[in-house]
């Protein structure tokens, strides 16, 4: 992760939805308080991904493709 970059883990997400929900919360408090917007990649063992590091892997490149859409983007991996 570089100095712009944290994880995040949540657990028990049942559905995108849930987990933009989440996104959108987050964005919001961040944008009033600090003044900076916010793009996330997100990856989910629902992939049928098993470790960590292809987690891990997988998040990193849906972050890549949100910072290409433009700022205060989330994007989920997707293969």
């Amino acid at each position: 992760m570089g100095g712009d970059e944290f994880a995040i883990a949540i657990f028990n997400i049942a559905t995108f939805n849930d987990l933009n929900a989440i996104f959108n919360s987050i964005s919001i408090a961040i944008q009033a308080n600090k003044g900076f917007d916010l793009s996330v990649g997100s990856a989910s063992t629902l992939d049928d991904i098993k470790t960590f590091d292809e987690l891990y892997v997988a998040a990193d490149k849906a972050l890549y493709k949100a910072k290409e859409k433009g700022r205060n983007q989330f994007c989920m991996y997707e293969e």
